[in-house]
């Protein structure tokens, strides 16, 4: 539960963040990747916005990486509590409901805009880390299950 509330708070930190900031926070994670080929363009120029650049990719990856967090916390959560009742749906929403406020918040941010795709990258990784903890669940506990038979 304490995972699932620390990354929610994080997510709704950083969608509080003005462009400016959000742009610096991104180029540093940028300076960390000289070493890919100079073949992915840097950054866009101001006419082209959505350009398929570096410092475009590292900023869809953050999306998809903190709520991939979310969908694992989920998961944990819903195995902590397994006669609880819920459906999957149920937990997976949370992370939909999630980004789809975190979008809608950065509309009224400076600078920053609410899109669609990212309330679609962000429910992507809810449901990748979700589906991945449960797999590796479902795994370690049929090979702990395997481990007892004689």
């Amino acid at each position: 539960m304490a995972l699932l509330i620390v990354q929610s708070v994080i997510i709704m930190r950083y969608s509080s963040q003005g462009a400016t900031r959000s742009s610096e926070i991104s180029r540093k994670v940028m300076s960390k990747l000289d070493w890919l080929p100079e073949s992915i363009p840097r950054e866009a120029e101001p006419a082209e916005p959505y350009k398929l650049t570096l410092h475009y990719i590292v900023r869809k990856l953050a999306h998809f990486y903190n709520f991939f967090v979310i969908g694992c916390a989920l998961a944990l959560l819903k195995a902590q509590l397994a006669d609880c009742g819920y459906k999957d749906a149920a937990w997976v929403c949370y992370g939909l409901v999630l980004g789809i406020i975190d979008e809608v918040k950065q509309r009224f941010i400076p600078g920053r805009s609410g899109e669609f795709k990212d309330i679609c990258i962000d429910f992507s990784g809810v449901l990748l880390g979700y589906i991945f903890v449960l797999l590796v669940l479902y795994v370690v506990l049929r090979r702990g299950a395997s481990c007892g038979k004689k």
